[in-house]
């Protein structure tokens, strides 16, 4: 079987993340070719492909800038001679339909809404089957009327099956009232520790010290992560406490930086790796406790969780998406507590769960130690044998 994961970009997302981490595993086992599609490569976080396995081969309408450039002109042309025309969609959808026909591709993965759309469009090789993997996109989608219902019908009417990685991302096809039958599988994200280069990190090197008590976050700087909840939360915390906290803020963007300036607490820090991005995973350890408020209506299952559960590292996060299946909260294996704000504001919920957590040494070590289990079922070795289960099914 040869495969072909479809993207619409390489942007440091966390559909684009474990995608990654598959085709890398994938190839390495099989010693075979994977192939990416990228629909969007003039919008690529080079992050995102760091230790990219040789046999990973990223495809898209064009690896060229300059040919690029060209071709966004000539779209510019066609648009002012006839308004609303779309030269450059037409080109990757055609040249899309090329690379799959060259690279005589017998399976697509398509992992984000606007790949879905310009798949459903695409005429694809004899034999070919389109699976799709909804991640939350779909949620965030029915907001934009760009995006309206008949687009997603027509992506799941050529899709032959789906995957999906939470519960929620299944709603939107009752809101569209879609009745298809089609074969559905419920399948974890995966994480594989041996794709990242080992590194010693040293809280020195941080410039922490060794008896502050660190609460770490990491993640993309975008707002509905919740940062400003996080911040919020361990200066409440500060105020009354007679030791105080540190936050470690580890996530990129202008937006983040902004927040942490606009705080001016000398409790509250920003960690970016410019060099190397995938430097972070190596700060969990650093962390007695990690937070996150994540408010991300597209959230799923994140990445940034499961790479907690590896470390052991106690997590005290919102109570959404498949946050509490992930944390097993409320089974006596739990792996870290669920926020929800109730009757009190958000930002009190997170202390007192903060509160908690640091003046519990007994808890966190409880916490730390039932990560063990619960990481297994993000095991990439486990989630790749389900992917490749449920692709022979299909082209069976």
């Amino acid at each position: 079987m040869v495969l072909c994961f479809s993207l619409t970009n390489l942007e440091l997302g966390g559909a684009q993340v474990f995608v990654v981490r598959l085709a890398n595993y994938l190839a390495k086992k099989n010693n075979q070719p994977v192939y990416i599609y990228d629909h969007w490569p003039e919008y690529r976080n080079k992050n995102t492909l760091h230790h990219l396995h040789p046999l990973v081969k990223i495809l898209s309408y064009s690896e060229s800038r300059f040919e690029r450039w060209f071709i966004w002109k000539i779209n510019a042309f066609f648009r002012l001679v006839k308004p609303g025309s779309q030269y450059r969609y037409f080109l990757n959808k055609k040249r899309l339909q090329k690379r799959l026909a060259r690279y005589n591709v017998s399976l697509v993965n398509s992992h984000m809404s606007y790949s879905d759309f310009v798949l459903s469009e695409t005429t694809l090789p004899p034999g070919c089957k389109l699976v799709i993997t909804l991640h939350g996109e779909y949620e965030l989608s029915m907001k934009d009327p760009k995006n309206n219902p008949d687009k997603i019908r027509k992506a799941l009417d050529k899709s032959s099956a789906l995957i999906y990685t939470a519960e929620k991302n299944l709603k939107p096809l009752d809101v569209i009232g879609y009745k298809r039958d089609i074969k559905k599988q419920k399948i974890n994200i995966g994480f594989d520790p041996a794709l990242f280069s080992e590194k010693k990190i040293t809280r020195a090197q941080l410039s922490l010290r060794d008896d502050e008590f660190v609460v770490g976050m990491v993640s993309r700087g975008i707002a509905d992560k919740g940062w400003d909840t996080a911040i919020a939360a361990v200066q409440q915390y500060n105020r009354s406490a007679a030791k105080k906290i540190t936050l470690l803020c580890i996530g990129n963007g202008t937006y983040l930086q902004q927040l942490v300036e606009d705080a001016a607490d000398a409790n509250i820090r920003l960690q970016q790796f410019e060099e190397n991005y995938q430097d972070y995973f190596y700060c969990y350890p650093l962390f007695d406790i990690f937070i996150f408020p994540t408010r991300f209506e597209g959230e799923s299952v994140p990445n940034v969780l499961i790479e907690c559960l590896y470390w052991g590292v106690p997590i005290v996060a919102s109570h959404h998406a498949e946050i509490p299946a992930m944390l097993r909260c409320g089974t006596e294996q739990e792996a870290g507590i669920c926020v929800e704000a109730g009757t009190i504001p958000l930002v009190t919920a997170f202390t007192t769960a903060l509160s908690t957590l640091v003046s519990d040494q007994a808890l966190r070590l409880k916490l730390s130690s039932n990560s063990a289990a619960a990481f297994k079922a993000f095991s990439m070795e486990g989630v790749a044998a389900c992917y490749e289960k449920f692709f022979n099914e299909v082209r069976s």
